[in-house]
């Protein structure tokens, strides 16, 4: 412990914000008092230690006095006893990031030598200056006037006075976060003259409102000259390297997009969570073709890293993939400190052995039961992977999991996409003008002239959009998800009541309570935050405590192997997911083949493109004129007829649907919605993107309507557009719906809908006005 005064905002610049004067004092009578208070407490365990620390600062002579800066040094002992006062005996000084502070200040005065390491060498470092200057000063600001607004009017906002500061080490080119907290708990507060009365209506109103606003608010109605603080801060640093990489992860799991190479930014953060060993984290996903093992290009970084970075490229590819592809046969985890002292006989070790690499684990990874890729740690240290060393890496396996099995999806798609656009995508009705192109591509070849693929482009097409949505289907997904849960939990919490009934132990009561905990954390929703974590705790808590006791004790067996039965995802824990998939599947099922049958007979009458996407639920794209038939004459009364079929179709698939519902598992619905263009556009195919695409600004508004229409609101109205059962036709004027509204007597006539139709107006959307919609109630 030293006493050592440092300003921890010593880099950043003053704001103006932070120009007016704190009043504080540096007092222990707060501390005092609450030491009294929690000894009083007949049910405070730690009454006698509380008592032994009022006992030894009253011996200290001036304790009740106000302490100054010069009076720092000799007032060691007192600080030293609120240290022992909240450390354990186990706590090491030297690892304990632990400071005071001046009330409410950001000068600290006494602290571990952890913290004055850590900061000094760190956290303050000048090559930190620029993030510590990139707003985080304010933080002060918040986190005294959460302190006031607390004490003195009992009101709760989201202010936040934490700060999470990183530090990149350029030597290991690793980074650590770490998160300062202040406890505000040792401070008193008086008011000098009267307290201002404060309106919080409007943030009970408002929860969107931004810190900054509501500071700025603060500091005019709350001056902070009106306070005078006496006590002081306690400065707690932690590091939270490990729960910032998985927020990361998760992160990036969320928001990963098709094609994206990110495996090299995980296995990086990976990296963060182990110590200052020279370490190589790397991943494999498993991707094959045909049931091989293959390489990917944007993979190659990883997969060929043994080969490339430790062996200098003594190794081919083809040794490799053939290790691989016999370990992921027998998948187990492979772990040796020291390469050399691997007794067993495998290509994956003789192949390590030819390499540079002294130190590996090797970790397969499974989702589901299915091997989708490998964990590998590689150093070329000897003794350098210890299982100690390897253990911070335990939380991030879920994730792993989901990440390597949406690689391998993403992989397998777009082989699917390939073989869809390259050798089947093209329709009859557009497959001549590829064939022209591709001959005329030919014959200029041949004769030596230009090269260079012709355009496959349409001019003066009529476009035709329709999409069937299952109504709140993300919704239902977590709504199943947290049912299958709370069974899961509830089936857990009775297999340990009936184990506690055998077994008096402290771990168990601790799994029941945490257990109880997470049936009420996920009572009313369950984020996808939460659901990692409880699967942590469900699969790296709960799962090998079960599983020691089904080993060791015979009468436990058939309990804990019935739950583990209906863990599995064909067990009672996964029904209400299965029944969701199943009626998802039910519901596109039947929307697919109606589309198909519309598809067939408009293609008799007049050949068009048409082309379908499925997702929870389907959209569709047509496009019918005269440049894509030019052997057949094209006139209006095939866009008439085709709008015709789309209305027909979609009330059909409204009512099917609709009957649908006693046969589903889980209650959905669909809605439908039409979206109109009365001009003719142009498409072209995009030999980049391998899709056709529209040409011209008002085209690729229609493109636009398309993106964004899917949860418009009524004008002036929080109502969607689109309901269950019922037709949203969107269009632009109003002579777009005309073919639309002459076929609507026929639709009444017939029972298809009802009498009632509503003209609706929608919001204005990005770039969008003046969007019109009417809205067909279909009879059920």
């Amino acid at each position: 412990m030293k006493v050592e005064i440092i300003n921890l905002l010593q880099h950043l610049p003053e704001l103006k914000q932070m120009e007016v004067d704190i009043d504080t004092t540096l007092s222990m009578k707060p501390f005092v008092r609450f030491l009294k208070k929690e000894f009083d407490r007949k049910d405070n365990v730690q009454a006698p230690f509380y008592k032994y620390a009022l006992h030894q600062i009253h011996k200290i002579p001036g304790w009740d006095k106000d302490i100054s800066e010069r009076e720092l040094k000799n007032c060691s002992k007192l600080f030293d006893l609120v240290y022992y006062t909240f450390s354990t005996p186990i706590d090491e000084e030297t690892n304990n990031i632990w400071a005071l502070a001046s009330p409410l200040s950001p000068i600290v005065f006494y602290g571990t030598s952890a913290f004055y390491d850590l900061w000094s060498k760190k956290l303050a470092s000048p090559h930190n200056e620029e993030e510590w200057t990139s707003g985080k000063n304010f933080k002060m600001l918040t986190t005294i006037y959460s302190f006031l607004l607390d004490r003195f009017y009992g009101f709760s906002v989201n202010l936040k006075g934490e700060v999470v500061q990183s530090y990149h080490d350029e030597i290991t080119g690793k980074t650590k976060y770490y998160k300062v907290s202040i406890n505000t708990q040792f401070i008193d507060v008086q008011v000098k003259g009267e307290l201002p009365k404060l309106d919080f209506s409007y943030f009970r109103l408002n929860d969107n409102y931004s810190e900054k606003d509501l500071l700025n608010l603060l500091m005019k109605k709350l001056p902070l000259e009106k306070f005078h603080f006496e006590g002081f801060s306690v400065v707690q640093i932690s590091d939270i390297t490990s729960e910032h990489v998985l927020e990361h992860i998760k992160d990036t799991i969320v928001n990963l997009q098709p094609g994206q190479n990110i495996i090299r930014d995980v296995a990086h953060s990976l990296e963060n969570i182990l110590d200052d060993a020279p370490i190589d984290v790397r991943l494999f996903p498993l991707l094959k073709v045909n049931d091989k093992l293959i390489q990917d290009s944007s993979l190659s970084e990883e997969e060929d890293y043994i080969n490339r970075q430790c062996s200098g490229g003594k190794l081919n590819q083809e040794n490799y993939i053939e290790a691989i592809q016999e370990y992921a046969l027998h998948p187990k985890i492979i772990h040796y400190p020291d390469i050399e002292k691997a007794t067993e006989e495998s290509a994956i070790i003789s192949f390590i052995k030819q390499t540079d690499i002294q130190s590996v684990v090797l970790i397969p990874i499974h989702n589901q039961r299915k091997l989708v890729g490998v964990l590998g740690l590689f150093s070329c240290e000897k003794n350098t992977l210890t299982t100690q060393k390897i253990v911070p890496l335990g939380p991030t396996i879920p994730l792993l999991e989901q990440l390597l099995s949406t690689l391998i999806e993403d992989f397998n798609l777009s082989i699917d996409t390939i073989i869809r656009e390259k050798f089947t995508a093209l329709q009859p009705s557009v497959q001549w003008r590829f064939n022209e192109v591709a001959w005329e591509y030919l014959q200029n070849k041949q004769l030596g002239q230009n090269t260079e693929m012709g355009e496959v482009a349409f001019h003066e097409i009529y476009p035709l959009y329709g999409s069937i949505d299952v109504r709140n289907s993300t919704i239902q997904r977590n709504e199943v998800l947290q049912a299958d849960m709370h069974h899961r939990l509830t089936l857990l919490t009775n297999v340990l009541a009936k184990m506690k009934e055998k077994l008096d132990l402290g771990i168990l009561d601790e799994l029941v309570f945490k257990t109880k905990g997470w049936i009420t954390q996920i009572s009313t929703y369950i984020s996808p935050n939460e659901e990692s974590k409880l699967i942590q705790f469900l699969e790296k808590e709960v799962a090998p405590f079960l599983q020691y006791f089904q080993g060791e004790n015979k009468e436990f067996n058939t309990l804990i192997a019935d739950y583990f039965q209906a863990s599995k995802p064909e067990g009672d824990n996964f029904s209400n997911r299965r029944e969701l998939e199943k009626s998802l599947q039910l519901i596109n099922l039947h929307i697919g083949k109606t589309l198909d049958q519309m598809n067939e007979r408009i293609q008799e009458i007049y050949p068009c493109f048409f082309e379908k996407f499925r997702s929870d639920g389907v959209e569709y794209d047509i496009y019918i004129g005269q440049s894509i038939t030019p052997n057949k004459k094209f006139n209006k009364l095939y866009l008439k007829n085709l709008r015709i079929w789309q209305l027909s179709s979609m009330a059909k698939i409204v009512k099917e649907t609709h009957q649908l519902l006693p046969e589903l598992p889980k209650k959905m619905e669909t809605t439908q919605l039409i979206l109109v263009l009365g001009r003719p556009i142009d498409i072209s195919f995009r030999k980049d993107e391998n899709r056709f695409d529209v040409e011209g600004a008002y085209n690729i508004r229609y493109e636009m309507v398309k993106k964004r229409i899917d949860k418009v609101h009524l004008k002036d109205s929080k109502e969607r557009l689109t309901q269950p059962g019922k037709i949203a036709v969107v269009y632009f004027q109003e002579a777009d719906i005309k073919d639309y509204l002459e076929y609507l007597p026929y639709m009444k006539e017939h029972d298809i809908i009802e009498e009632e139709i509503e003209y609706l107006n929608l919001e204005d959307l990005q770039g969008l006005t003046d969007l019109k919609a009417l809205r067909l109630s279909v009879k059920l």
